[in-house]
């Protein structure tokens, strides 16, 4: 019953889709404005049934309907409510329902604009082509509601890696990043097609690309803390192909964002804007090729069927092409402006966008090159960590010195010198007492000292600035560049003054670590919902006073019988103690990884700064659509 409900509600989603792409162009040929409202009619009707099917597929992982073979594969009567309701997308079909439903989202959020109605046609038409597109291959290639000859009284179980409350928010907000910027590649073409780049497409476009930056932020932000947290290494970030291509439209929709705004102040940078939105989902489009090509072997791929992969690529060739022909077939009856004042704020953030789309090219080529290689020579080369560490992390340094400084030049010319001077009151005192600090509680690489002192630089020089200026005049602008500057700091402070040690104790038996006692107090047996576990209990002291119960797990999915480790964390604030329980080795003695990570939680609290930076900035835009 449930697969009739989903097939039906996919069909008619195509066919209000269809009429979706159709009517404004017709409406426009035959300059009717009754067609433009069927495309609005159109669109919310698609909305509700891609709606109703996504509701109908989560249905029936919540009653356990297993005469779904997507069912079946990823759940099981014994899983919590939670992870049935959030394994409804923690595969490759049901990814790829949520991926149109916020496809139809975006289309259903653009029948509500009110200004600019010939721009917001066409980006409507363009989001409806792309839902047919998707609807299309979710049908032919990727079908959530295709049943079986006979039902299983118990299913297969979802991966245990993904039994993870991150899985209910983590995909769903990375998803909001990556299709929010179809909205910007929609508005992207209709600009272009219709011949108007000026400073009120900037306007238009600004908030879509402000909410989906923001909901990526969020989104890389929970996918690297759901790594730190239930991987059990110990790290936040791998450099994984999945990671990287979550990285890249990130890159290029940072960049994206400030070009727009100088293209709203001074008219400037319209080539480099559309070219930026067409990047952004292009590699928001290329994530979802590497996720589904089978090309990859990674914790977050989804499929190893090259078959759905070609399709995809099929699909990125048509959107992505189609986009970039049309770049060079219009741009340059667009592209007059007034030139541009390197000495100025609209400078700055060009230089730095230029940094950003360096960094982009960087990552682009270390993620890729591997894949090229193998797919041309059948050989295979690792690239890693080593390789972006020592390119992308030094691009890093221009950024920052130059954002403090863009943020005191003024738009149109402004007095270098002037600017250079108020970024100097800041400057010379925090880089002096952050490189003595650092350098004398513990040398480290000079490297890691500079990037921690000048992220602490954008911090103070960021509230210098809102100190001088005003706030709330300067709210987003400011709490961006300091959730910025917090999140590199947590980076460069936890990568190099952090500790591990392992070591192998028995009951009652203790460690020492950075000036913590870890005593090994109990190891119990014992019973979850669909899964055995063996807990520690590990007393944390310091000065002969517990500070805290460290109580990591191993558990044994029976399903699957896939052994999986659940760490245990403590934080507060300023350092994480991180614990694993490993293996027992025999004369009640168990291995034991500790970890010391001082100011690794910064990383997320700056990058929620900067998200809820981008929200705001989003709330004031709001104002003006």
């Amino acid at each position: 019953m449930l697969s009739e409900v989903g097939y039906f509600s996919l069909a008619m989603a195509l066919g209000f889709a269809v009429f979706q792409f159709i009517s404004p162009l017709w409406g426009g040929l035959r300059q009717d404005n009754r067609w433009h409202k069927l495309a609005i009619i159109s669109a919310r009707l698609q909305f509700f049934f891609v709606s109703a099917a996504f509701i109908t597929l989560i249905t029936a992982y919540v009653t356990c309907d297993f005469s779904l073979l997507n069912v079946f594969m990823n759940c099981h009567t014994h899983m919590p409510l939670l992870y049935r309701f959030a394994g409804a997308w923690g595969n490759h079909e049901g990814s790829m329902l949520l991926w149109v439903w916020i496809l139809s989202l975006m289309g259903f959020a653009m029948t509500f604009l009110k200004s600019n109605p010939s721009l917001v046609r066409g980006a409507i038409s363009i989001q409806g082509l792309m839902c047919v597109i998707f609807i299309a291959f979710l049908w032919w290639g990727a079908d959530p509601f295709l049943t079986l000859p006979f039902t299983p009284h118990e299913g297969q179980s979802l991966n245990p890696l993904l039994q993870d409350r991150g899985l209910a928010i983590h995909p769903p907000m990375l998803y909001l990043g990556y299709v929010g910027f179809s909205a910007v590649f929609s508005f992207a073409i209709a600009g272009l097609w219709l011949k108007k780049l000026d400073k009120d497409w900037a306007v238009a476009v600004r908030p879509w690309a402000l909410f989906s930056w923001a909901c990526l932020t969020l989104g890389i932000a929970l996918g690297s803390w759901w790594a730190y947290y239930e991987l059990g290494w110990g790290g936040w970030w791998f450099w994984d192909p999945v990671e990287n291509a979550s990285l890249m439209p990130w890159l290029a929709g940072t960049a994206l964002i400030h070009t727009l705004r100088v293209m709203e102040m001074k008219g400037q940078l319209r080539g480099w804007s559309v070219l930026l939105a067409l990047l952004t989902f292009a590699f928001s489009l290329l994530g979802t090729f590497l996720v589904r090509s089978g090309l990859i072997s990674s914790v977050h791929a989804f499929a190893t069927d090259p078959h759905r992969g070609i399709i995809i690529l099929a699909i990125i060739a048509f959107l992505v092409g189609g986009g970039f022909l049309l770049y060079a077939l219009r741009l340059p009856r667009n592209s007059n402006s007034t030139p541009l004042q390197f000495m100025s704020r609209e400078g700055a953030i060009t230089i730095n966008s230029l940094l950003l789309f360096a960094g982009l090219l960087t990552v682009t080529w270390g993620t890729l090159y591997p894949l090229m290689l193998e797919a041309i020579s059948s050989k295979t080369v690792s690239v890693g960590a080593p390789y972006f560490n020592a390119t992308v992390v030094p691009m890093l340094f221009p950024v920052l010195l130059l954002i403090p400084l863009g943020m005191e030049l003024t738009w149109g010319q402004s007095s270098f010198k002037r600017a250079l001077e108020k970024a100097l009151h800041t400057f010379t005192p925090t880089m002096a007492i952050g490189v003595i600090i650092l350098y004398f509680i513990d040398p480290q690489p000079v490297v890691s000292i500079i990037a921690a002192s000048l992220a602490l630089w954008l911090v103070v020089s960021s509230l210098y600035y809102g100190i001088r200026q005003g706030f709330m005049a300067q709210l987003p602008m400011i709490l961006g560049h300091i959730g910025l500057g917090v999140t590199i700091l947590g980076i460069a402070i936890s990568t190099a003054w952090q500790q591990e040690s392992n070591v192998t104790l028995t009951l009652g038996e203790t460690t020492e670590l950075q000036g913590y006692t870890f005593r090994l107090d109990d190891i119990t047996q014992g019973n979850g919902p669909n899964y055995l576990y063996e807990k520690a209990q590990i007393a944390v002291l310091k000065n002969d006073q517990q500070v805290t119960l460290l109580m990591p797990e191993k558990r044994l999915y029976l399903p699957q019988e896939s052994m999986q480790t659940e760490t245990a964390i403590y934080t507060n604030g300023l350092i994480n103690l991180y614990g694993v329980l490993g293996s027992h080795l025999g004369h009640k003695a168990w291995a034991i990884r500790l970890h010391y990570h001082p100011m690794v939680s910064w990383i997320w609290w700056g990058a929620a700064l900067m998200a809820l930076a981008a929200f705001l900035a989003l709330r004031r835009r709001m104002r003006t659509i």
